[in-house]
Protein backbone atom coordinates (compact mmCIF):
# COMPACT_ATOMS: atom_id res chain seq x y z
CA UNK A 1 0.00 0.00 0.00
CA UNK A 2 1.59 3.42 -0.67
CA UNK A 3 -1.30 5.65 1.23
CA UNK A 4 -4.73 4.52 0.02
CA UNK A 5 -4.03 2.93 -3.15
CA UNK A 6 -1.83 -0.81 -3.99
CA UNK A 7 1.61 0.09 -4.77
CA UNK A 8 1.25 0.71 -8.77
CA UNK A 9 -2.46 1.54 -8.70
CA UNK A 10 -1.60 5.10 -9.20
CA UNK A 11 2.39 4.76 -10.63
CA UNK A 12 4.08 3.05 -12.87
CA UNK A 13 6.15 0.50 -11.00
CA UNK A 14 9.55 -0.44 -12.81
CA UNK A 15 11.90 -3.47 -11.68
CA UNK A 16 15.80 -2.19 -12.41
CA UNK A 17 18.88 -4.18 -11.66
CA UNK A 18 21.46 -1.85 -9.17
CA UNK A 19 24.26 -3.71 -10.66
CA UNK A 20 24.30 -1.39 -13.20
CA UNK A 21 24.98 1.43 -10.29
CA UNK A 22 28.35 -0.14 -9.25
CA UNK A 23 31.17 1.90 -9.66
CA UNK A 24 33.39 -1.03 -9.00
CA UNK A 25 31.93 -3.34 -12.20
CA UNK A 26 33.04 -2.53 -15.16
CA UNK A 27 29.34 -1.69 -15.98
CA UNK A 28 30.40 0.49 -18.81
CA UNK A 29 31.06 -2.21 -21.31
CA UNK A 30 27.48 -3.68 -19.74
CA UNK A 31 25.85 -0.99 -20.79
CA UNK A 32 27.31 -0.09 -23.70
CA UNK A 33 26.54 -3.64 -25.12
CA UNK A 34 22.59 -3.07 -23.44
CA UNK A 35 22.27 0.38 -26.07
CA UNK A 36 23.46 -1.80 -28.93
CA UNK A 37 21.53 -4.24 -28.14
CA UNK A 38 18.22 -2.00 -27.62
CA UNK A 39 18.45 -0.56 -30.97
CA UNK A 40 18.81 -4.34 -32.51
CA UNK A 41 15.67 -5.25 -30.99
CA UNK A 42 13.85 -2.11 -31.78
CA UNK A 43 14.50 -3.39 -35.35
CA UNK A 44 12.74 -6.54 -34.64
CA UNK A 45 9.49 -7.52 -36.23
CA UNK A 46 9.54 -10.44 -33.72
CA UNK A 47 9.89 -10.89 -30.18
CA UNK A 48 13.86 -12.15 -30.32
CA UNK A 49 13.71 -13.66 -26.80
CA UNK A 50 15.98 -16.72 -26.13
CA UNK A 51 13.48 -19.04 -23.80
CA UNK A 52 15.73 -20.99 -21.52
CA UNK A 53 14.61 -23.74 -18.69
CA UNK A 54 15.23 -25.70 -15.91
CA UNK A 55 18.10 -27.42 -18.18
CA UNK A 56 19.74 -24.46 -18.80
CA UNK A 57 19.29 -23.06 -15.54
CA UNK A 58 20.68 -26.09 -13.63
CA UNK A 59 23.88 -25.18 -15.05
CA UNK A 60 24.84 -21.86 -14.07
CA UNK A 61 28.17 -22.04 -14.51
CA UNK A 62 28.00 -23.06 -18.09
CA UNK A 63 24.95 -20.67 -18.96
CA UNK A 64 27.10 -17.77 -17.70
CA UNK A 65 29.79 -19.39 -20.19
CA UNK A 66 27.71 -19.14 -22.70
CA UNK A 67 26.87 -16.03 -21.88
CA UNK A 68 30.09 -14.59 -22.02
CA UNK A 69 30.34 -16.26 -25.75
CA UNK A 70 27.61 -14.17 -26.68
CA UNK A 71 25.42 -17.46 -27.02
CA UNK A 72 21.88 -16.18 -25.77
CA UNK A 73 19.44 -13.30 -27.52
CA UNK A 74 19.49 -9.65 -25.56
CA UNK A 75 16.51 -10.53 -24.56
CA UNK A 76 16.22 -13.96 -22.38
CA UNK A 77 12.77 -15.64 -21.36
CA UNK A 78 12.87 -17.98 -18.17
CA UNK A 79 10.10 -20.68 -18.98
CA UNK A 80 9.07 -20.88 -15.18
CA UNK A 81 9.59 -19.04 -12.28
CA UNK A 82 12.68 -20.61 -10.65
CA UNK A 83 13.27 -21.04 -6.89
CA UNK A 84 16.55 -19.06 -7.02
CA UNK A 85 15.38 -16.35 -8.82
CA UNK A 86 18.21 -13.98 -7.53
CA UNK A 87 20.79 -15.78 -8.45
CA UNK A 88 19.28 -16.34 -12.01
CA UNK A 89 19.20 -12.62 -12.25
CA UNK A 90 22.72 -11.61 -11.02
CA UNK A 91 24.04 -13.97 -13.81
CA UNK A 92 21.79 -13.05 -16.57
CA UNK A 93 21.41 -9.28 -16.46
CA UNK A 94 25.21 -8.44 -17.02
CA UNK A 95 24.53 -9.88 -20.66
CA UNK A 96 20.57 -9.25 -21.09
CA UNK A 97 19.22 -6.00 -20.97
CA UNK A 98 15.34 -7.31 -20.87
CA UNK A 99 14.65 -10.97 -18.61
CA UNK A 100 11.37 -12.32 -18.07
CA UNK A 101 9.87 -14.68 -16.29
CA UNK A 102 6.42 -15.85 -15.23
CA UNK A 103 5.00 -14.54 -11.70
CA UNK A 104 5.14 -17.11 -9.11
CA UNK A 105 2.86 -19.47 -8.37
CA UNK A 106 1.28 -18.80 -12.08
CA UNK A 107 1.96 -21.81 -14.59
CA UNK A 108 2.34 -21.15 -18.33
CA UNK A 109 2.67 -24.05 -20.47
CA UNK A 110 5.86 -22.83 -22.89
CA UNK A 111 3.60 -22.26 -25.96
CA UNK A 112 1.81 -19.73 -23.98
CA UNK A 113 4.23 -17.87 -22.22
CA UNK A 114 6.01 -16.95 -25.49
CA UNK A 115 2.88 -16.35 -27.54
CA UNK A 116 1.91 -13.72 -25.07
CA UNK A 117 5.10 -12.06 -25.10
CA UNK A 118 5.27 -12.27 -28.78
CA UNK A 119 1.86 -10.63 -28.97
CA UNK A 120 2.49 -7.60 -26.71
CA UNK A 121 6.04 -7.05 -27.65
CA UNK A 122 5.64 -4.11 -29.13
CA UNK A 123 3.93 -2.71 -26.52
CA UNK A 124 6.78 -3.66 -24.00
CA UNK A 125 7.99 -2.39 -21.72
CA UNK A 126 5.45 -0.10 -21.26
CA UNK A 127 2.26 -1.97 -21.60
CA UNK A 128 3.56 -4.17 -18.21
CA UNK A 129 2.14 -2.23 -16.38
CA UNK A 130 -1.13 -1.77 -17.47
CA UNK A 131 -1.52 -5.38 -17.70
CA UNK A 132 -0.60 -5.68 -14.09
CA UNK A 133 -3.16 -3.05 -12.98
CA UNK A 134 -5.98 -5.52 -15.28
CA UNK A 135 -4.73 -8.39 -13.35
CA UNK A 136 -4.88 -6.54 -9.60
CA UNK A 137 -8.37 -5.03 -10.61
CA UNK A 138 -9.57 -8.20 -12.00
CA UNK A 139 -8.48 -10.19 -9.10
CA UNK A 140 -6.69 -13.76 -8.93
CA UNK A 141 -9.19 -15.33 -11.08
CA UNK A 142 -8.46 -13.69 -14.01
CA UNK A 143 -7.06 -15.47 -16.96
CA UNK A 144 -2.93 -15.95 -17.44
CA UNK A 145 -1.48 -13.24 -19.53
CA UNK A 146 0.79 -10.52 -19.91
CA UNK A 147 -0.02 -9.38 -16.29
CA UNK A 148 1.54 -12.26 -14.85
CA UNK A 149 4.96 -12.12 -16.56
CA UNK A 150 7.59 -10.23 -14.64
CA UNK A 151 10.16 -8.24 -16.13
CA UNK A 152 13.34 -6.39 -15.86
CA UNK A 153 13.81 -4.16 -18.56
CA UNK A 154 17.12 -1.59 -19.05
CA UNK A 155 15.50 1.24 -21.66
CA UNK A 156 17.25 3.93 -22.86
CA UNK A 157 15.83 5.92 -19.66
CA UNK A 158 17.59 4.00 -17.41
CA UNK A 159 21.00 3.52 -19.01
CA UNK A 160 21.05 7.31 -19.47
CA UNK A 161 20.34 7.32 -15.80
CA UNK A 162 23.29 5.22 -15.33
CA UNK A 163 26.04 6.91 -17.11
CA UNK A 164 27.52 8.94 -14.52
CA UNK A 165 27.97 5.68 -12.29
CA UNK A 166 29.81 4.07 -15.69
CA UNK A 167 33.73 3.24 -14.86
CA UNK A 168 35.42 3.92 -18.19
CA UNK A 169 39.16 3.92 -18.18
CA UNK A 170 40.31 6.41 -20.88
CA UNK A 171 43.96 5.86 -21.82
CA UNK A 172 46.12 8.87 -23.30
CA UNK A 173 47.75 9.07 -26.38
CA UNK A 174 51.15 7.97 -26.52
CA UNK A 175 53.75 10.43 -27.33
CA UNK A 176 56.15 9.45 -30.55
CA UNK A 177 59.95 9.76 -28.94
Amino acid sequence: MVGRFVLGAKHHVVSRWSGSLDPQEDNSEINDAARKALQELAASDVAPVDWVGADVLNDLPGMHIRLMTGQFAPAVGVDHHPDDLREVLEVLLPYAPIVLWPRAGVRFDQDQLRTVVQQHWHDLPGGFATAYRERTASGEDCPVGLGHIRAVWHDEPWLEFCRPFENRIVAGLEEDE
